[in-house]
């Protein structure tokens, strides 16, 4: 197994992808995870007596009870806890006006049959909020991919259940921002830092610069999740193009640094990826290939898992020559930084490297001058 990093605690939910007409504007993420939730309303009232008071205050809490049980216009849950001395009413609303309705109508008439026999004549507590979501720090979210990646290949993944875990982290900039590291040799180039890697599957925070993009590219045997974690990105998905037949014999003879032509790209979906639109983008070779672009004037980050870890890809690009579209496979190159340390590698002292990988050129640029 290869080595496991420790990944700090601290905060988590998840926003993402949804359609481009569809999506509301980008507005600044509030600072609090359970509005991500269901937005029901939770009210808790509690009640306390004497011991000389015991048994008036136990009927009159039986029937109040009773009572509340049978509310169903903007009710969703009602619970009655009932101890020695005390009495406290949970109930769950759909909307915070249905809780305000409550408290003048059904906690008035409660609050006037226990007036005679509760301490003070009135609650001791009566207090409402948001009804808070399951959410993940970053350490929990990737406990749960631990035990949800299992298989070696896209096909073998529970993709529903890994977006639903991805949905429930709540990012906080003190638990993501030491893993950010951007190319001090190309600022425009977006960065891939390594958050977390096991033998299944990498955690990678991706770091997008104004005005950058990847290449449109697939991603092998992996499944691929992403997730915003702050700013906005516009993901492009595609058609898996057909792959001429040189290429595939090149990609045979020689898995990363074939060089060939494919098929047109054609466009399936754009999405934009904002903090007030919620879920996980997803891909595989079987659904199509994608791009992401922060199209903002502000950076952005999100974060990806791949499963199993991707180590090469194809690279897809239309030609300006009307010449249909190349494709090539690279290695993907290595990670800006691993578990927030730069890794200091010498590919990225060239301010011409790659953040798409190692491509190899020459047959590149053979491809191109054999059709000239």
């Amino acid at each position: 197994a290869l080595p496991i990093s420790y990944v700090r605690p601290t905060g988590g939910l998840l926003f993402a992808a949804a359609s481009m007409d569809e999506a509301p504007p980008c507005k600044k993420r509030k600072p609090i995870c359970f509005h991500h939730g269901t937005g029901e309303k939770l009210h808790i009232l509690t009640f306390k007596t004497t011991p000389d008071m015991k048994e008036q205050f136990d009927f009159a809490v039986q029937q109040i009870a009773a009572e509340f049980y049978d509310l169903q216009s903007g009710v969703t849950d009602v619970r009655v806890a009932h101890g020695p001395l005390d009495a406290t009413f949970v109930l769950t609303f759909v909307s915070e006006g249905e809780r305000l309705r409550f408290i003048e109508g059904p906690q008035r008439h409660a609050e006037k049959a226990l007036k005679d026999f509760v301490v003070g004549n009135a609650p001791c507590s009566s207090v409402g909020a948001c009804l808070m979501p399951k959410v993940h720090t970053l350490t929990t979210l990737i406990k749960s991919l631990q035990r949800l990646i299992v298989g070696d290949r896209f096909r073998e993944h529970n993709i529903d259940a890994v977006r639903a875990e991805m949905q429930c982290w709540y990012p906080r900039p003190q638990e993501y921002m030491k893993y950010v590291n951007w190319n001090d040799k190309n600022p425009k180039a977006y960065t891939r830092n390594l958050v977390y890697r096991n033998e299944k599957f990498d955690v990678v925070l991706m770091a997008w610069p104004p005005h950058c993009q990847s290449a449109v590219h697939d991603h092998d045997e992996s499944s691929c999740w992403v997730a915003l974690v702050e700013g906005e990105v516009v993901e492009v998905q595609y058609r898996m193009p057909v792959l001429d037949k040189q290429f595939k014999i090149l990609e045979y003879d020689n898995p990363t640094g074939a060089v060939g032509r494919c098929s047109d790209l054609c466009k399936l979906s754009e999405s934009r990826m904002g903090e007030q639109t919620h879920g996980a983008a997803y891909v595989n070779n079987e659904r199509g290939i994608h791009s992401v672009e922060n199209r903002s004037d502000k950076p952005a980050y999100t974060l990806h898992v791949y499963a199993p870890g991707l180590r090469r890809m194809r690279i897809f690009k239309q030609a300006c020559d009307n010449k249909g579209t190349r494709v090539t496979i690279v290695n993907v190159p290595p990670f800006m930084s691993e578990d927030g340390r730069p890794t200091h590698s010498e590919y990225w002292t060239d301010p011409r490297a790659d953040v798409e990988g190692v491509v190899n050129v020459k047959e590149w640029n053979a491809a191109d001058s054999e059709t000239a």
